[in-house]
């Protein structure tokens, strides 16, 4: 699989790691069902952690807010976007942990995203579930143009 990323969509993520201060910041990616890997719209939506700084927990609400809308628009969710302060574009067991429930993706088909500044250069992985491995694995981000 691969997560096509037109320049706007790219610059945005970026733009939000830049912007998030220390914080891990939190966005919902949606493509259309025609080109389903190439990532149309960028939604942010508020990281309600208790430590925002070292993990993230997406507003309910706001997603489900995003999605509706999106699919009122014909839409659907492409994947999930989340920054990381420090430590790289890996996943952690926490990211792992938040995307999985009872060993199965929360958001099936949705990649995750992960955007990291380090040292000012901007760093970006994707990830997806493979049902074989039953876990995420690299997936190829293209900046489609």
């Amino acid at each position: 699989m691969t997560l096509r990323l037109p320049p706007e969509i790219h610059a945005r993520a970026l733009a939000l790691a830049r912007e998030a201060l220390g914080l891990e910041r939190c966005a919902a990616l949606f493509s259309r069902a025609d080109d389903a890997d190439l990532v149309v719209e960028l939604v942010p939506i508020p990281n309600v952690a208790a430590e925002p700084a070292r993990a993230f927990e997406l507003d309910g609400l706001a997603l489900l807010r995003a999605l509706r809308d999106g699919e009122a628009r014909g839409l659907a969710l492409r994947g999930l976007l989340h920054t990381h302060p420090s430590g790289g574009v890996g996943l952690s067991p926490h990211d792992v942990d938040g995307a999985l429930w009872d060993g199965a993706p929360r958001f099936p088909g949705a990649s995750l995203l992960v955007v990291a500044i380090e040292a000012g250069v901007a760093r970006v992985a994707s990830y997806a579930f493979d049902d074989v491995a039953r876990a995420f694995v690299d997936e190829r981000v293209d900046r489609a143009g």
